[in-house]
């Protein structure tokens, strides 16, 4: 899921999301999530029963991505 947490940047990441070509979800922050975000970006990596597995904060290439679920699977 992609949160945008800067209401004043909502047309820049719908650009964004078209460029990229990401399918998950996006949401828009009501300021409900913010105050829980230590790092941007986020990426929470959650297993079908709802526990969370891995949380990286920062820049990570593809590969990396690819990795880390793949270690999971």
């Amino acid at each position: 899921m992609g949160l945008l947490l800067d209401p004043q940047r909502e047309e820049w990441a719908q650009l964004a999301v078209k460029e990229t070509g990401t399918t998950f979800p996006h949401l828009k922050d009501d300021g409900s999530f913010a105050q829980h975000i230590f790092g941007v970006p986020q990426t929470i990596l959650v297993d079908r029963s709802g526990k969370i597995v891995e949380h990286l904060v920062g820049f990570h290439t593809l590969e990396q991505f690819s990795q880390l679920v793949e270690k999971h699977l």
